[in-house]
């Protein structure tokens, strides 16, 4: 039998913490996400282990009898690992970067294929989600590092921005006749679809708005990318989003959607790359970061044309 360790894992917060969604929330997934891994682990067990009780999930006998043999086992397997993976030299074993969806393209490819060529032995898994999930797995200890928006609010971990994008207004193609001059106002007679509170992106709309006393109530609120450019591209509702432009770029070329600019220069987002305060696997940490840093400038430099016009600015202040 070959059984993934992290479903384990998975299986054993989900006792500690009485059922899926509260485990979920304190690991900083998505729901359906710990649905699917445990589910996957009962396939591979070939067992029953929980059984619905009301809004939680109570394990079966025969998982109990499993928490108990599992999880000392679990903890002494985690506490070896992180022995051996901070004794091992140079850039060996795994490393762990989250991402938010809407930067992903930007960097992912290009990383890659950079530690296939430069670095086979080091194994790098990618989690995306959202900004605030992001942080709160950077809290929790379960990333090495992170591509993210820079936070509003004080954080426990460091911080270097990369560089500035600004944000835009996009609807369907051919919607947007001018590109350039929205104003913020003009965003409070639109159905807009935007990202739900608490999210680093929704954050920024909804502060520079209150700050020009402009208040918006969105139709929607999703948590997908692509779930959000899909209603704007398709429904004839003629929604609108906000959101950064480099994330549009293939939708942009595909003639699918339009975009204007706004009047306000503080409409824009600083990307950032985070990483706590003790990281593991510091010499990979170190390499990663170096390569993100010299990605960034190249993005800046290749895209000014989807930037705006001037010089690129290329920020790379370390923020404690």
């Amino acid at each position: 039998m070959t059984v993934d360790l992290r479903r384990l894992s998975y299986f054993v917060a989900v006792c500690d913490h009485g059922g899926i969604s509260m485990a979920a929330a304190e690991m900083g997934m998505a729901q359906p996400a710990l649905t699917r891994q445990i589910q996957l682990l009962e396939k591979e067990m070939g067992l029953k282990l929980f059984k619905r009780a009301g809004r939680g999930a109570e394990p079966t006998d025969v998982a109990r009898t499993l928490l108990s043999r599992v999880k000392p086992n679990l903890l002494s397997i985690a506490a070896s690992l992180l022995d051996a993976q901070q004794k091992m030299p140079g850039t060996k074993g795994q490393i762990v970067l989250g991402i938010c969806p809407t930067i992903a393209p930007l960097f992912l490819p290009e990383l890659r294929a950079f530690l296939s060529d430069n670095s086979p032995e080091l194994c790098l898994s990618v989690i995306e989600a959202f900004s605030g999930d992001i942080r709160s797995m950077l809290d929790g200890d379960k990333l090495n590092l992170a591509l993210t928006y820079k936070s509003s609010g004080e954080s426990a971990f460091s911080q270097i921005e990369l560089f500035s994008e600004r944000l835009v207004l996009v609807s369907a193609y051919g919607h947007v006749q001018d590109s350039r001059n929205v104003p913020l106002g003009h965003m409070e007679k639109l159905q807009l679809v935007l990202p739900s509170r608490g999210h680093e992106l929704r954050s920024i709309i909804d502060s520079v708005c209150k700050r020009k006393g402009i208040y918006l109530r969105p139709e929607l609120e999703l948590d997908s990318l692509d779930a959000i450019k899909s209603m704007v591209k398709s429904t004839p509702q003629n929604y609108r989003t906000i959101l950064p432009v480099l994330a549009l770029q293939e939708d942009l070329q595909a003639k699918v959607l339009s975009y204007a600019g706004f009047e306000s220069a503080e409409m824009s987002r600083t990307i950032c790359v985070a990483i706590p305060q003790n990281p593991r696997s510091v010499a990979a940490t170190q390499l990663l970061t170096e390569w993100i840093q010299r990605r960034a400038h190249d993005i800046q430099l290749s895209k000014q044309g989807i930037l705006g016009t001037g010089q690129p600015k290329l920020l790379l202040r370390r923020h404690e």
